[in-house]
Parts: structure tokens; C-alpha cells; sequence
């Protein structure tokens, strides 16, 4: 169903409060890139609908648990749209957060729309990877987390976590609070915001790295929509990833599995399904159904998402004996 169909007072909502604005965000595209140090890349694609003349914009960022070590740097901003250029000036970086104006020329006048993009480094250490269960216990929160205050109209935001190889997170929701005057979120949550949507966990086959995505139709003005993890500890972490050799058994259930995939489903659907569990079905090596049925499988067994998988299967083919897990 198309979405302003399925939401018409939130479009008509967006267009009366862009033009109080004079802008509206027709897209937000938050990406964080998580490195093994802790550190992380952080990635805006915004496109801007303009309601009146816009020759600047001022933009912000605000981290967490901050102290003299943690400060922000911006490292790139361009514009994505042939017919404007960009630059930042005004720029300040204060402990924990960092400020800017972003200049555009030429301005852009009503009804025009342009998208930049904005690259900004996060210090080392700011997310707890690769720590032992004592160094978790003295951070002043148990559960990591990324988060985007709407403090403009927007039409849609989508917030993409890329985890460090390897780093599958466990425990993970959705949080959405009242963003406080600092900016930061406040105590109180919006409960029934938090219904509307739900995070969803997939994989990158190309990077061989796990992404935590949600997606947010005409999200709130004045909310902060959070995605939240709970780390694994070093020790704990290394207990799971210790290697054994695949028993005969579980080599006949992969092959089973396989072989269902085969028997049972088409191209078209196996290509569904691969989408539907996070896999670029593109992406797997060989090509043909039952190379790519293969590959599939065995992509899976190295993420642990071979239960995931079987779980799918059997709603779509319930009338298929699919075999009984082995570990």
C-alpha cells in the first residue's frame, strides 16, 4: 500500500508544519559503521524538501557517556545533487557534541528538493566491543545504543547499524522518548510510538557483517528514535565463537535442508527468501538454483541463522517434513 494512502493525516501533518518550517526532510538516512575499536563512522544521507528559500541549515550531533577523549569530527560533507554545492562553516566541537552551519548555494526555492550527504567520526571506545563483563559493569548504562532526534518534518528515516565482523547483537529493541531540552533523550517514552515499528536484524553477505535497520514512516517531531543493543562480554564472546568440527549428522540436516530448497521452491522463490533472511541473493557465488540453494545454506550455517531459516521455510511450505535441528 503506498504510504501517504496509509497515512494521510501524517501527510497532511508533514505539509502544514514543513511550510510553518520553511523545510521538511523528504528522507533521512542514518548510518552508523561500528569499528572493533569502539569507534564508529556516522553517515547522514538527507534530502531536503524546501518550502521557502533555504540557503543554510544549522546541524548537530550529541553522543553519549562523554568524556575529554570523546569528541566529534566531521570529516566530509557534499552534495549529491548536481545543481548545488555545499560547505560547512561555523564549526564547533565541545566535549561530547559537535555544531555546524551548512551553507548552500545557490539557495534553494520552494518546491525544490536536493540530497548531501555528511560523514562524521565517532571516538574509540563510545560502543563496548571486545570488552571483559568487569569493564561492562562500570558503564553507566547496561545496553548500547544509536539513536536520531526528529527536530524537523520528515517523511521517512531510516537508521542502519553495521556491526564489526563477527559481532552478531543480542537483546536489541526499540526505544522511542521524549528528546529532552539538552537534546538527549529524557526518562519519559513514548509507548505507543514504539509500537508502530520493529527493528529488524539482516546480514551483509558481501562484508560478512550483521546490520540493525528500522525504518520510520512520518516519524514525531520532538521524539528520539533509538535502537538499543545489549554488548557481549569478551569472554562470553569468545566461548561462542569457539570453532568444532561438523558432526556427520548436522552435515546430512544442512543437506536436507538443502535439498528441500532445491525440490520446493523456485528461483523466484528462493531468491524471496534469501531476501527475507538478509542474504543478497545476487551476491552468493555460482550461479543456478541448486548452486545458489547451496550457497545459501552453507552462508547461513556460518551466521547461526540456519533456525531462522527452517522457522521461514516452514510457513511457507508447511506441508513440507522438514528435518529436525541437529547442532
Amino acid at each position: 500500500m503506498d504510504v501517504e494512502v496509509k497515512f494521510p493525516i501524517a501527510v497532511q501533518a508533514y505539509t502544514y508544519f514543513a511550510s510553518r518550517y520553511g523545510i521538511g526532510y523528504d528522507s533521512l538516512e542514518i548510518k552508523w559503521m561500528i569499528n572493533e575499536d569502539g569507534s564508529a563512522l556516522l553517515q547522514r544521507v538527507i534530502e531536503i524538501e524546501a518550502f521557502s528559500r533555504v540557503e543554510s541549515l544549522d546541524t548537530y550531533l550529541l553522543i553519549p557517556e562523554s568524556d575529554d577523549d570523546r569528541k566529534i569530527d566531521f570529516i566530509s560533507v557534499d552534495s549529491l545533487s548536481p545543481k548545488w554545492s555545499i560547505s560547512l562553516s561555523d564549526v564547533k566541537k565541545e566535549l561530547g557534541r559537535g555544531s555546524a552551519m551548512i551553507s548552500i548555494s545557490p539557495p534553494l526555492k520552494i518546491e525544490e528538493k536536493m540530497r548531501y550527504r555528511m560523514v562524521e567520526e565517532l571516538p574509540p571506545g563510545l560502543y563496548a566491543i571486545g570488552m571483559t563483563s568487569t569493564e561492562l559493569s562500570k558503564r553507566k548504562s547496561a545496553y548500547d545504543y544509536c539513536g536520531w532526534n526528529i527536530n524537523r518534518p520528515t517523511r521517512k528515516v531510516s537508521l542502519q547499524i553495521e556491526f564489526p565482523s563477527v559481532i552478531k547483537p543480542e537483546n536489541y529493541s526499540l526505544e522511542v522518548r521524549y528528546a529532552s531540552t539538552s537534546g538527549f533523550p529524557s526518562s519519559k517514552k513514548h509507548f505507543e510510538e514504539s509500537q508502530r515499528f520493529d527493528p529488524v536484524l539482516t546480514l551483509n553477505p558481501q562484508r560478512d557483517k550483521s546490520i540493525l535497520r528500522l525504518d520510520i514512516d512520518y516519524p514525531m517531531i520532538g521524539l528520539i528514535y533509538i535502537l538499543r543493543w545489549q554488548p557481549l562480554a569478551k569472554e562470553t564472546k569468545a566461548a561462542s565463537n569457539q570453532t568444532s568440527i561438523t558432526s556427520d549428522s548436522r552435515k546430512e540436516y544442512l543437506i536436507e535442508i538443502r535439498n528441500i530448497l532445491i525440490d520446493r521452491f523456485n528461483d523466484g522463490e528462493l531468491r524471496t527468501l534469501a531476501h527475507d533472511l538478509g542474504v543478497d541473493y545476487e551476491s552468493l557465488p555460482d550461479n543456478g538454483k541448486a548452486n545458489k540453494a547451496r550457497e545459501l545454506v552453507e552462508f547461513l550455517e556460518r551466521r547461526n541463522q540456519i533456525l531462522e531459516l527452517v522457522k521461514l521455510g516452514k510457513e511457507l511450505r508447511p506441508n513440507v517434513k522438514w528435518p529436525e535441528y541437529k547442532d
